[in-house]
């Protein structure tokens, strides 16, 4: 048990040093994974490499599978989500989302390390993917359709009259 930790403690360490991103605790204590962005297009390769480390010895070539679901869309169709183990960590270079997660729905990810025993971690309302992915929300300072509306029926009596 106590080598068990030292391992934990040393791996956690060294993700700490070599990684910039943001980390994640998925289901299972003993992984760890970087966050994924909240909102991103289908078929677009992410800005960063989804990385998934295990603080638990687990031999180097061990296959990772990632797979995506949710209520709406229970199995999303995914590439390059397949990754073996080096080092105590998988990294998917090339993760693309090819389904959508569905209007204001969002993407669990399911992480499969087959080792013995399997280790299985959903990482919970992980991305939400649509077709045109993130864009600047609607703002306020324009006119309403309403009152755009009531000008175009203004200029009309006005050409009407004259």
């Amino acid at each position: 048990m106590a080598s068990e930790l030292l391992h934990a403690e040393f791996t956690l360490k060294r993700i700490l040093k070599n990684t910039d991103s943001s980390f994640v605790i998925p289901g299972n204590p003993n992984l760890l994974c970087t966050q994924l962005p909240s909102h991103w297009r289908i078929n677009k390769a992410l800005v960063k490499t989804f990385k998934v480390f295990s603080l638990l010895p687990v031999a180097d070539g061990t296959q990772v599978i990632l797979s995506a679901g949710n209520n709406e869309n229970v199995c999303a169709e995914l590439r390059g989500n397949h990754s073996q183990m080096k080092n105590q960590s998988a990294i998917f270079q090339d993760l693309r989302f090819l389904g959508k997660s569905g209007r204001g729905k969002r993407f669990n990810i399911t992480i499969t390390m087959e080792s013995y025993p399997p280790q299985v971690s959903v990482y919970a309302n992980a991305i939400k993917v649509t077709v045109d992915g993130p864009r600047e929300p609607r703002s306020n300072n324009g006119i309403s359709w309403q009152q755009c509306s009531i000008l175009i029926e203004r200029i009309v009596r006005k050409f009407i009259e004259s």
